[in-house]
């Protein structure tokens, strides 16, 4: 994805999820998961300037489908009851299936979340490989 359309979509997604967040405080769900997911975006595409936010973006569009099935099981699809039972004061009980769309956005606030994590701990431990390596270099270099 052009990086230019990549911040465009950031802001405009995290300006709806704002929006959207702040009128609904008085539903809990919504306004802390559309909220905390447009920071979360921000962070990290403005913040700590990561470059695979449209990846992220296109990945979540495929993940939706297993998304939906497991999510819609859980929360009824083809049950006698819901495994998952949600608060309908507490979101806008706007469903897909018979998931709330709050769970879209706070599915995708985890893979973010889980992803710039694991990304992180991945350049942490090659760079300790690093550090690792030169020492011994050091280390040998020293010693002849």
């Amino acid at each position: 994805m052009n990086p230019v359309f990549e911040n465009f979509f950031c802001i405009i997604l995290s300006i709806f999820l704002l929006l959207f967040g702040f009128i609904y405080l008085n539903h809990l769900y919504t306004s802390i998961t559309f909220i905390s997911t447009a920071i979360v975006c921000l962070l990290l595409k403005f913040v700590f300037k990561i470059n695979w936010f449209g990846t992220a973006v296109s990945v979540y569009a495929i993940l939706l489908v297993p998304f939906l099935i497991v999510n819609g099981i859980l929360t009824g699809t083809g049950l006698d009851e819901p495994v998952v039972r949600y608060n309908n004061l507490e979101n806008l009980n706007i469903r897909l299936f018979t998931i709330p769309v709050e769970d879209v956005f706070y599915g995708f606030e985890l893979i973010l979340l889980n992803l710039f994590i694991y990304l992180y701990l991945l350049r942490k431990k090659d760079f300790r490989k690093k550090i690792n390596t030169g020492a011994k270099l050091a280390l040998a270099v020293e010693n002849e």
